[in-house]
């Protein structure tokens, strides 16, 4: 870990023991009438943080903020500390995280927490919640300051840790900031209840599984949209994104490019070593080629041994070099066989066609593509092949035919 994120880390956690240690002391009123509201939070946030919500790019969501923006709300700061830990430890109990990442989230969580009573203790009238609107602003004022803090301390700990910056991270993004924006509300609306009735509780906690309804509904689109042996998109969500990228590029005139690229005598990987081998080598090349191309490129599998990647604002020397650098990294690369010391060599044959130039026809890109990649293969394979312009491609053939004799 880097020294610059270890020091972060330190200062979190320091920060979280004598801000905790602080109320420790000076904080003695807590009273019996208090434990019911802690236990049902807390019982609450134990069960939400063992049930995620996994969402794409890797993200999973937790209902635990809603609980811990109702304790503020509720419950008096010599309690958070427990109430903090007691369900993050048994999350940990779970998964078993590196303790280096539950110990800063359960110190996050605590400084968001003690940010957030402190600031509505401080500002709502009479310091408890009450039924008015000088109370219902400070429960707002206490909740976004416990979302601003949570973003602002995890998006600075990937940066440091990662070297994923803030707006790649997803962790500031405009999902992920409305998402903790609407927990806080469930949560205010949960204290608002338990200080009417304890009974009403129930009524807050019905939102909570349309929130995980909701979540599982991208990560289903997510999972809908991309191949299962490769991660990349499948062909009907490319050919999607293409259609609209394509019109974009028409109107505007703005550079735009496609690439097929189809791995060389990959039937005899299959032949010889068996599918399970070919899907993993065929995972494998998706990875060369996502790592080896821009963040905001596209890739789609279109189907056996054949990818296909969208260039935006690429002319056609910025794309023939894109498709070089994927040809060599693939070649390069060694794919590892079960049961053998010898290390896996594949090389792949890609097309490309650029729009405005050479190809004025944006429509036909994807078919000036393929066709070029045809050529590759009857050049000897292993190159790149930059498709000319419509005309000039015409007598080449009917690429469904090439395709197939591949």
């Amino acid at each position: 870990m880097p020294a610059a994120a270890c020091w972060y880390l330190c200062a979190v956690y320091g920060a979280a023991l004598l801000a905790s240690a602080a109320v420790l002391v000076t904080d003695h009123s807590v009273s019996a009438s208090d434990l019911p509201a802690f236990l049902a939070l807390c019982g609450l946030a134990a069960i939400s943080q063992i049930l995620p919500v996994e969402a794409p790019n890797r993200q999973s969501y937790h209902a635990t903020p809603a609980f811990l923006v109702a304790a503020a709300l509720l419950v008096p700061p010599a309690l958070y500390t427990p109430l903090v830990i007691i369900p993050l430890a048994g999350e940990w109990l779970r998964w078993r995280y590196p303790w280096y990442i539950q110990t800063f989230n359960i110190s996050t969580y605590l400084i968001n927490l003690l940010a957030a009573g402190m600031l509505f203790h401080v500002i709502a009238p009479g310091g408890d919640l009450q039924l008015s609107w000088a109370s219902a602003g400070a429960a707002v004022a206490a909740g976004i300051t416990f979302t601003a803090l949570n973003h602002a301390m995890v998006a600075v700990v990937l940066w440091l840790a990662r070297g994923i910056p803030p707006a790649q991270s997803g962790v500031i993004s405009r999902e992920s900031v409305e998402m903790d924006l609407a927990l806080i509300s469930v949560g205010i609306g949960l204290a608002v209840f338990w200080s009417v009735d304890p009974a009403l509780l129930v009524l807050g906690i019905v939102p909570m599984f349309l929130f995980y309804r909701a979540l599982s509904v991208p990560r289903l689109e997510q999972e809908a949209y991309h191949d299962a042996k490769t991660g990349v998109l499948v062909a009907r969500r490319f050919m999607e994104i293409l259609a609209h990228a394509l019109r974009e590029a028409a109107e505007s005139r703005q550079p735009v490019a496609v690439a097929m690229a189809d791995l060389d005598f990959f039937r005899e990987v299959n032949n010889t070593h068996g599918h399970l081998v070919g899907d993993e080598v065929l995972k494998a090349v998706a990875g060369v080629m996502e790592r080896t191309l821009r963040q905001h490129d596209v890739i789609g599998r279109f189907g056996g041994e054949e990818f296909v990647f969208l260039l935006r604002n690429t002319d056609a020397l910025g794309a023939e070099r894109a498709a070089q650098r994927v040809r060599a990294a693939v070649e390069a690369a060694n794919f590892r066989v079960p049961g053998s010391e010898d290390a896996l060599r594949v090389t792949v044959s890609i097309g490309v066609a650029c729009f405005p130039e050479p190809c004025p026809d944006a429509e036909a890109l994807l078919e000036l593509a393929d066709v070029a990649a045809y050529e590759s293969k009857m050049q000897g394979r292993n190159r790149v092949t930059m498709s000319g312009t419509a005309a000039g491609e015409a007598d080449v053939g009917n690429p469904a035919e090439a395709a197939l004799s591949r």
